[in-house]
């Protein structure tokens, strides 16, 4: 392999890809990134072996030389990237199982695996597929994610729950759905081709990357659902049961296993009726929650709600340090109410709410 790359463009596509790497395993080849040309391509990859995320590389016409491929430490690479002057091209050459890094007067020699070692992909028997604007699910992700559990005990709940969802007189909507036990969180968009999507678990660290990553993107997303092939030879199995998501735009490809588990009923959590609703500003809100919040205690963080006609009174006592007051002009006109809640919870609900 020999290519000359800029190097904005190596920067950029090491910072996504190395985000799916894993650092601390018993398989090093898993912190390293492989690195393919082919044609006018160069393709970063990085997994964790349930994780993938694939970048290709911008503006690589004419830049290869020689094809081939190399298998470096992610972090190595990406820190030696951006060590080289801004505006310089960065020159790669694989010679003798090593990587030879130049750029201007700068030179680095980096270790190369086989290719041999690195992972092979899983193969995909595709069951269906759909698109959606970046921007609708970033946001489905963002409103949902802080909400997942990290109770390994309970794995089913360690990501968003994605599904198709019959509306109350007719039509379908896609829905994303979070739970840790003590919080759910929920949202739902129109979403052309999901009417009949079956009901998956994406893992919360798939989630969160893809989510970062679309902050960045204003085009669409294809998602498509596969199964592993070896499963359809089993009879015993669902065939129509999907255990890998794909999510591909831009130049990035983003492939996760799915969690192999049953998301609880949640339905049955949600109050069908309820008399009490109030409306109010949630960057005041949360600006009130989080002053108060500095009276805690720093183990419960519990704040209390005395809610009156059209005001809301947001309080909280520290045994030793004192207590706080920060009443909220809202939108209310029904019974009192006193109720707490655990501070930190609310400011996850409402800091995407605001964004």
């Amino acid at each position: 392999m020999k290519i000359a790359i800029e190097r904005t463009s190596l920067v950029r596509a090491l910072s996504r890809v190395r985000n799916a790497v894993e650092t601390r395993t018993t398989m090093p080849v898993l912190s390293h990134v492989y690195m393919e040309t082919a044609g006018d391509k160069l393709t970063l990859t990085g997994t964790d072996i349930d994780l993938w995320i694939d970048e290709e590389c911008e503006g690589m016409e004419g830049k290869i030389e020689k094809e081939g491929t190399a298998i470096v430490k992610a972090q190595k690479l990406f820190d030696i990237a951006r060590a080289m002057p801004e505006d310089s091209e960065i020159s790669l050459e694989l010679k003798d199982d090593q990587l030879v890094m130049q750029a201007r007067r700068a030179r680095f020699l980096l270790s190369s695996m086989s290719k041999e070692a690195f992972p092979k992909r899983e193969k995909l028997r595709k069951l269906q597929d759909f698109r959606i604007a970046a921007k609708s699910l970033e946001k489905m992700l963002a409103r949902t994610i802080f909400a997942t559990s990290d109770d390994e005990s309970r794995y089913y709940l360690n990501g968003v729950y994605l599904h198709s969802h019959e509306k109350e007189g007719g039509g379908k909507v896609f829905r994303a759905v979070s739970t840790d036990g003590h919080r759910l969180a929920r949202i739902e968009q129109e979403v052309e081709g999901t009417d009949n999507l079956p009901g998956v678990i994406l893992p919360r660290k798939a989630a969160q990357e893809l989510r970062k990553l679309l902050e960045e993107s204003e085009s669409e997303v294809t998602v498509t659902l596969y199964q592993q092939e070896e499963e359809e030879s089993d009879s015993n199995l669902d065939n129509t049961r999907a255990t890998v998501m794909e999510f591909m735009f831009d130049n990035t490809r983003i492939t996760s296993r799915l969690i192999d588990g049953s998301f609880p009923d949640y339905e049955r959590v949600i109050p069908k009726e309820t008399n009490k609703s109030m409306l109010f500003s949630s960057k005041e809100f949360s600006d009130h929650v989080a002053a108060v919040h500095l009276m805690t205690s720093e183990t419960t963080h519990g704040v209390k709600f005395n809610l009156e006609r059209n005001s809301l009174h947001i309080s909280a006592q520290h045994g030793t340090d004192g207590e706080g007051n920060y009443p909220l002009e809202v939108e209310y006109d029904g019974e009192g109410l006193e109720v707490g809640y655990n501070a930190l919870y609310l400011l996850d609900m409402t800091r995407d709410a605001i964004a």
